[in-house]
């Protein structure tokens, strides 16, 4: 009988994840942000599809756009340059040779703070930067613990039930 609450507990536990993550299926935007140079963040982001559009920028040309878990890396005391080794080693998510109005499409993998950082060539932060981040689609983190539970939770309650039934034939013969 308690094996039999445990798969039901489980089951209502991912039956209410996986409701959740279907009702937070929305398109999640931070609207126009704007800064001086090229840091943004800390932002949490979510294991989904994450849109970043570089709306204005100066330069216009020959971008580097990174994504930096906020864990492994810090905004520097001084903003005249983004410490570009330092920026390589740390780089969850790197694409270069971007443009004013470009839109740049990724994956995150893991929920967590994240910095987005546009430099040039040099390694220098860009000057006044204007862009828009969004995120669509199911979070896949709770997605896929939403559907573990569920199954689970099946196999626990078929299994209890066939030992009742295999318990209830013994006993009959």
């Amino acid at each position: 009988m308690k094996t039999l609450r445990v798969g039901a507990i489980f089951l209502i536990i991912g039956i209410s994840l996986s409701l959740a993550t279907i009702m937070r299926n929305r398109t999640l935007s931070t609207g126009v942000q704007s800064h001086p140079i090229g840091l943004f963040g800390p932002l949490l982001l979510e294991p989904r599809e994450t849109i970043v559009v570089l709306r204005d920028v100066s330069p216009e040309w020959n971008l580097t756009l990174s994504l930096v878990n906020a864990q492994d890396w810090t905004p520097p005391e001084s903003f005249e340059e983004a410490d570009a080794k330092a920026l390589e080693s740390v780089s969850t998510f790197k694409l270069t040779g971007l443009k004013k109005f470009d839109t740049v499409i990724f994956m995150v993998d893991i929920r967590g703070l994240y910095y987005i950082l546009t430099t040039i060539s040099t390694g220098e932060f860009t000057g006044k930067t204007e862009l828009v981040v969004e995120q669509r689609g199911i979070a896949n983190d709770m997605w896929w613990a939403s559907l573990v539970l569920l199954a689970s939770g099946i196999v626990v309650v078929i299994g209890d039930r066939a030992k009742t039934l295999r318990k209830h034939n013994i006993t009959k013969h």
